[in-house]
């Protein structure tokens, strides 16, 4: 037997509560992220992908030099002798690991 009753629903309180919640997991994963601005000539350990097979593998390879620094968040790395890779700063983290 199906009721005919009015549903009322607080749009903005029900806004709010998810606003609340989109808030707190924004603070939860940002407490994991390392502030640290980037300069020339800093050295960084460069996160290597690698499969779950190869678990004993490393994660981080370097140290590298930082050849330059760009504005949408990726750094140029100097590799090798004649080798530039430009990447991400998430896939980066600095020597002396600060907090």
């Amino acid at each position: 037997m199906t009721w005919n009753l009015p549903l009322v629903i607080d749009i903005h309180l029900l806004h709010d509560i998810r606003q609340a919640n989109i808030d707190m997991n924004l603070l939860c994963a940002n407490a994991a992220c390392i502030d640290h601005d980037y300069h020339i000539n800093e050295k960084v350990y460069l996160l290597v992908n690698f499969e779950s097979s190869d678990k004993a593998r490393e994660i981080y390879r370097g140290p590298y030099p930082i050849v330059k620094v760009h504005t949408n968040s990726t750094v140029t790395l100097r590799t090798g002798p004649r080798t530039l890779q430009r990447v991400s700063i998430r896939r980066i983290k600095p020597t002396v690991h600060v907090r």
